[in-house]
């Protein structure tokens, strides 16, 4: 599900702005008719069945300084996306959003305060680059009785950022996130840093810091980012906007096609594989690169 909400009484919201499209670009939201605007244009929200794999959050409409932005998103089989979106005074702010997973059929319900003030500090960490969570604080994130992957993604990240990360317990972390979760391309990045085999990723992953883990490992090991796939094309275009894996869309920029430039091949081949998961976003009221080319990821050294 995704919810956009209004941050300002007085802020205009555009209760269509956003789109929600495969990990191709291919619109899946149903085109405006697929939101629900209400609270007197104080929300919109969309939601619907989608079948597991990477998805795009993108604004509808192509922004004024015609650089149109997309950011990755994951459905899980078996767990429900909940993406929280703020309008601000210029529209919607994607690169700002909370999301969250919750076990499909329970439905979205408030954490604990604890639980969302490390959450929101490990969240803070990764948009700066420093360690903000106390490892009392990172117990919460990493339960062994209650694994939520994407808490467990975010805890992982937490560790890492540590002065002295302790790897081992890492990987312990990681051998319950697989299992429930073997193919989600965050998982997959980390899983790098296990000095164990990592098939080839093809999705975009949620989080940025796991774009830089992927690259880093594709330059010591080419061929961890499959050549030719959306996570390749998305490495090389990814801007700094924050916590969230999000990238100039080649294909969306006025007149590229027409001057020879990347334009993104759709395949055939549905987005993701298995049984059907849920999302639901909502919307509420710098540039750094983090890959490069194929030619100079080989040379570049990424810290995380």
């Amino acid at each position: 599900m995704v919810l956009i909400r209004n941050l300002r009484r007085g802020w205009q919201l555009d209760p269509f702005a956003l789109e929600i499209a495969d990990e191709h670009g291919r619109p899946v939201d149903g085109g405006a008719g697929g939101w629900e605007p209400a609270g007197g244009q104080e929300w919109s929200a969309w939601s619907s069945e989608l079948p597991p794999g990477g998805y795009r959050l993108r604004t509808r409409r192509q922004p004024a300084d015609g650089l149109p932005l997309a950011q990755a998103l994951h459905v899980l089989d078996g767990w429900t996306t909940l993406v929280f979106v703020s309008n601000g005074p210029q529209g919607p702010q994607p690169q700002f959003a909370s999301i969250q997973m919750v076990p499909r059929g329970i439905g979205w319900q408030p954490a604990d305060r604890t639980l969302d003030l490390a959450t929101e500090a490990a969240l803070s960490g990764l948009r700066q680059g420093i360690d903000l969570v106390s490892t009392r604080q990172l117990l919460g994130l990493l339960d062994v009785e209650s694994v939520n992957p994407f808490l467990g993604i975010i805890g992982a990240h937490a560790l890492l950022l540590h002065p002295a990360p302790d790897l081992g317990r890492v990987g312990s972390l990681l051998e319950r996130l697989v299992h429930y979760a073997p193919v989600q391309p965050d998982i997959a990045a980390l899983c790098t840093l296990l000095d164990e085999p990592v098939p080839p990723v093809a999705s975009p992953p949620m989080f940025a810091a796991s774009c830089r883990l992927l690259v880093r490992a594709d330059s010591a090991d080419p061929g961890i980012l499959q050549d030719g796939s959306v996570v390749e094309s998305v490495a090389e275009h990814m801007v700094g906007r924050g916590v969230w894996t999000t990238w100039l869309e080649q294909e969306r920029r006025p007149g590229v096609a027409a001057r020879g430039g990347l334009v993104t091949r759709a395949p055939g081949a549905p987005a993701g594989r298995g049984g059907p998961g849920r999302t639901t976003i909502r919307s509420t009221g710098s540039s750094a690169t983090c890959g490069r080319s194929r030619a100079s990821r080989t040379r570049a050294s990424t810290t995380y």
